[in-house]
This record gives structure tokens, C-alpha cells and sequence, in this order.
């Protein structure tokens, strides 16, 4: 999942609303705060080309990011399910919806072991031997 801090999101949306293929000179780049373009250039989201015309630019890493980061789905599969266990509604006058009550599941018999395994291993040899 993308994540984009709240310096990256800014930065990151300059570079997306440009057309493909832009450029962002070290002039212009040396407006913006540059914590969020060291990360971006960690997360290799923005790269930079140098040369006369060219500089900085969104790499496609960088599209990806923030074409996932704006599409990201926050719906539930479940809308019925209940909220959240750091929800407590009655701390809001709410009613609680009462829970199933499941059966208790039966206890199966344990088998009873010797300290070692060699006294079954003997015996399952003797039985399965053939005369």
C-alpha cells in the first residue's frame, strides 16, 4: 500500500498534475521543502536527469504511486460486520448487538504417554511382523 506523508502528497501531486514528460529544474526544486524529495528519490518515485531542459521527474514507480495512493478502495467487504474493537459504543449511549453464543467445543480424550516412545515402537514391530 502507498503511503504519502503529508509533505510527500503535495510534492508528489506537482509532478502528477504535469503533462508526461516534464521536467522540474534544481532552481524550482529548490522552493520546495526537500525532505519529501529525499524520500521520493529513496522511493525512487522522482528521478533526476541532468542536463539543459531536463531535471527532475516522475518516474513510472511515481505514477503507480499516486495513481494507487488516489484509488485506493476504504470501503468494507462486510458493512454488517461490527466496528472496530477500539469502538466502544456504549461509551455513546449505544446499544450493543449480542453475539452468538457458540457451543463449547468437546474435549478430546488425550492419550496417555510412557516417558519414552520406544516401548510403543517395540510392540507396533512385533504386531506388524509377519510369522
Amino acid at each position: 500500500m502507498t503511503r504519502l506523508s503529508n509533505r510527500q502528497y503535495p510534492l508528489m501531486k506537482v509532478f502528477a498534475m504535469e503533462q508526461a514528460g516534464f521536467h522540474m529544474s534544481l532552481e524550482d526544486a529548490g522552493t520546495f521543502d526537500q525532505r519529501p524529495f529525499r524520500s521520493m528519490l529513496i522511493q525512487k518515485w522522482v528521478a533526476y536527469k541532468p542536463g539543459k531542459g531536463f531535471g527532475f521527474y516522475l518516474t513510472r514507480e511515481g505514477r503507480d504511486a499516486w495513481a494507487e495512493f488516489n484509488a485506493t478502495n476504504i470501503f468494507r467487504l462486510h458493512p454488517d460486520a461490527p466496528l472496530t474493537r477500539y469502538f466502544d459504543p456504549t461509551a455513546y449511549g449505544l446499544t450493543v448487538k449480542q453475539k452468538r453464543q457458540r457451543k463449547a467445543p468437546q474435549a478430546t480424550p488425550q492419550r496417555k504417554t510412557a516417558g519414552s516412545t520406544a516401548a510403543p515402537l517395540a510392540s507396533m514391530r512385533q504386531m506388524t511382523q509377519r510369522p
